[in-house]
């Protein structure tokens, strides 16, 4: 529409993350607050639908996965970095299924722009690295007895 009329409706996308369940929780009832002040404030109504998309996660360093995932890089000679990212990813939804998971660093360069990027080196490092610990993977899995049994 031309920027000097008024449009029937508008539709206004947001995120917040946090780390923290109940901190994101005051964030995202705060950003509603003033959707919904400013909304009263201009005399317009406003409908407002929250999606909790993913909920964030913490793996212990000493727990199996990332004991794993250290010794396959070993073994590569490369040294294990342990961060914590601020994204969304497959990895959230499988550790809030109670399938311990790690994101691994894929190489990408100029994430999440137009010019983003992954060099071949690095895909195939980390192709080799996903074989290492499908590899060793058997050494870090709980003993048969202890394992739940997963039912359709």
């Amino acid at each position: 529409m031309a920027s000097n009329i008024i449009p029937e409706w508008c539709e206004l996308q947001g995120e917040c993350r946090s780390h923290d369940e109940e901190k994101l929780a005051r964030i995202a009832a705060a950003m509603v607050d003033a959707i919904q002040e400013g909304a009263a404030h201009t005399g317009v109504d406003v409908d407002v639908s929250l999606v909790h998309e993913y909920r964030a996660f913490a793996l212990h360093p000493r727990s199996a996965v990332v004991r794993l995932c250290k010794a396959a890089l070993a073994e590569m000679g490369a040294e294990a970095r342990l961060l914590t990212g601020g994204g969304g990813s497959d990895a959230n939804i499988l550790n809030a299924r109670g399938l311990p998971t790690v994101n691994l660093d894929a190489g990408m360069m100029q994430v999440h722009s137009p010019d983003e990027y992954v060099s071949l080196h690095e895909l195939e490092r980390l192709c080799a690295l996903v074989l290492r610990v499908i590899y060793l993977a058997p050494e870090f899995a709980p003993p048969a007895s202890s394992r739940s049994r997963v039912h359709d």
